[in-house]
């Protein structure tokens, strides 16, 4: 069976919530805590969690879960940063899962379909999504290893990737939890509110 690694992204500064939104808590768990575990819990060989802006914090917060961590000194130049970084983290591997640490209501079961979906589906890039829509996570084939270490914001990170393989792209059907992300308290009310229902 392939190797698959995971790299969530936790290095963003959180702009526009108050404190950092991956340390709020929610049933008992911080965000990062979540995500990490739902991870953990999943089919993937291993998890890399790149951490940059309050990184201590986050850090402490992670402690005794079976994850690698790296820290992102340049943060603030963006998400791709974070991304080549966790990449050069797993070039053995033959497919990367990215996935945004607050994206935190995706479910074990999310992950795992994506996996199969590769692992069936022939398809370098594939991706959860709902009702047609795509989310996160989104897996890519280790083919599209050297292309993703090129990734720079101003010609728009991840997205210049998928744009130019736009017709090699696996849509899962999966959980609406794959399309919130949560940028403000107020994403965060709104998306529980969904998710618990």
């Amino acid at each position: 069976m392939p190797t698959i690694s995971a790299v969530i992204l936790a290095a963003g500064r959180s702009t526009r919530f108050p404190g950092n939104k991956l340390l709020t808590r929610i049933g008992g768990k911080t965000i990062i805590e979540r995500v990490l575990g739902t991870f953990q819990e999943s089919r993937v060989d291993r998890i890399i969690v790149v951490v940059g802006w309050q990184a201590r914090k986050l850090l402490k917060s992670i402690e005794g879960l079976n994850v690698e961590a790296v820290i992102n000194e340049k943060y603030d130049e963006g998400m791709s940063s974070s991304v080549r970084l966790g990449v050069r983290k797993v070039l053995e591997s033959d497919a990367v899962i990215i996935h945004p640490a607050d994206v935190p209501f995706i479910s074990t079961n999310t992950i795992n379909k994506v996996i199969e979906s590769y692992n069936t589906g022939g398809k370098p890039i594939v991706v959860a999504g709902y009702k047609g829509r795509p989310g996160h996570p989104i897996l890519f084939c280790d083919s599209l290893f050297p292309e993703i270490l090129e990734i720079r914001e101003e010609t728009l990170g991840l997205k210049s990737v998928v744009s130019r393989h736009s017709d090699e792209i696996l849509v899962v059907e999966t959980e609406p939890a794959c399309l919130f992300d949560i940028d403000s308290p107020e994403d965060l009310k709104r998306i529980a509110k969904i998710v618990d229902s």
